[in-house]
């Protein structure tokens, strides 16, 4: 199996209900499956970074694990913890302004500027043996390319996180 990391859009109205209620983020991630046909979830709302997430991760800031929060820290710290323990930890809630300032931030980067910082990945970054060859950086800015596109067509969006 392994840590994989999926990322939720939510309204401004299921935001505040995670907010005040675990058992509405329980019971709405349950009924949004990547792996169920049957499922609720809506792909244009979502998007599963998978196993390359701390890749990514590492990629926006330049960091194994950040100490403290900061907007492009997103994928392992900040927000608000809300419903269960999902396997790493409860999932993390953004407020559709701290999303904002995500965005803002997550724009600037560019395709030279992330391959350049990815040259040399420390030892602990999760699946860093996918950047042995071209087309695995090409598939991490793809992932980059996709959460930047998710953003920006869901503009107003809280963001929930999820490490499972």
């Amino acid at each position: 199996m392994g840590m994989t990391c999926d990322l939720y859009l939510l309204s401004e109205l299921e935001c505040n209900r995670a907010v005040e209620d675990d058992a509405f983020v329980d019971a709405w991630l349950e009924e949004r499956s990547w792996w169920d046909e049957d499922s609720k979830l809506d792909r244009d709302r979502s998007d599963s970074l998978d196993k390359v997430w701390h890749v990514i991760h590492y990629a926006l800031t330049g960091l194994a694990w950040p100490s403290q929060p900061s907007p492009l820290s997103f994928l392992v710290n900040g927000g608000v913890e809300c419903g269960n323990d999902q396997g790493y930890g409860s999932p993390r809630l953004f407020s559709p302004r701290e999303v904002a300032r995500i965005v803002t931030d997550v724009s600037v980067i560019q395709h030279e500027d992330c391959r350049e910082r990815l040259q040399n990945v420390p030892e602990d970054i999760y699946l860093r043996s996918m950047l042995s060859d071209d087309d695995g950086f090409e598939e991490i800015w793809g992932r980059i390319t996709d959460m930047k596109k998710l953003f920006e067509k869901n503009p107003g969006a809280g963001l929930l996180v999820v490490v499972a």
